[in-house]
């Protein structure tokens, strides 16, 4: 199935554990993610994982977190828009949610 160019479609199997992880975790470097990732076999493409990212990032569903490095790796954290995702796929976090008024 094509999609409309520049659209964000949002995959159960790849976008929704990398999300999780981000939200769960809070903050997380881009290294800490990919090994999450390839240890939870979600993942096993650097390649794949970096567009994963990137894609995530360029939508507004996680967020860079600015002057900040783990090792020399960007930190991401979630934002509103990535809980609102995680959500309308029916996962849901009592401690951090959509309506949490303070990231």
């Amino acid at each position: 199935m094509r999609y409309p160019k520049g659209s964000v479609v949002v995959t159960r199997a790849g976008d929704i554990p990398l999300l999780k992880l981000v939200r769960n975790c809070r903050f997380i470097s881009h290294q800490q993610l990919f090994e999450l990732l390839q240890h939870d076999a979600v993942e096993s493409s650097r390649g794949s994982f970096n567009w994963r990212v990137r894609r995530l990032l360029k939508a507004g569903r996680i967020e860079r977190v600015n002057d900040v490095l783990c090792d020399g790796y960007a930190v991401y954290t979630i934002n509103q828009n990535g809980l609102i995702e995680l959500e309308s796929q029916q996962e849901f976090a009592i401690a951090l949610h959509s309506g949490t008024r303070q990231m």
